[in-house]
């Protein structure tokens, strides 16, 4: 984040940016390649209305795991924050 209060922001720090994000990205596209494959293309072929398949109706129905996957969607394969030590203005 200094850089970037400091006003002194440039291209190899976003660069720098851009390689750590790559990984995780590159996870939640497969993941979500394989959930479009094998969960929602079977799930349009399928006869009697949508079903998950058994492993995830199990797993869904343990308290807790709900809201693990939920979070795991949201923040993705590695989770992100920016913190300030202390309130500051970002320059521009």
């Amino acid at each position: 984040t200094e850089p970037l209060l400091e006003g002194t922001l440039g291209e190899p720090h976003l660069e720098q940016v851009q390689r750590r994000r790559e990984w995780p990205t590159a996870v939640v596209q497969r993941l979500q390649a394989l959930a479009q494959r094998r969960i929602v293309a079977a799930n349009l072929k399928a006869e009697g209305g949508p079903r998950l398949p058994a492993p995830m109706r199990l797993g869904l129905k343990i308290p807790g795991v709900p809201r693990l996957v939920a979070r795991a969607i949201a923040y993705g394969a590695r989770h992100e924050r920016v913190r300030f030590t202390e309130p500051r203005t970002i320059k521009v």
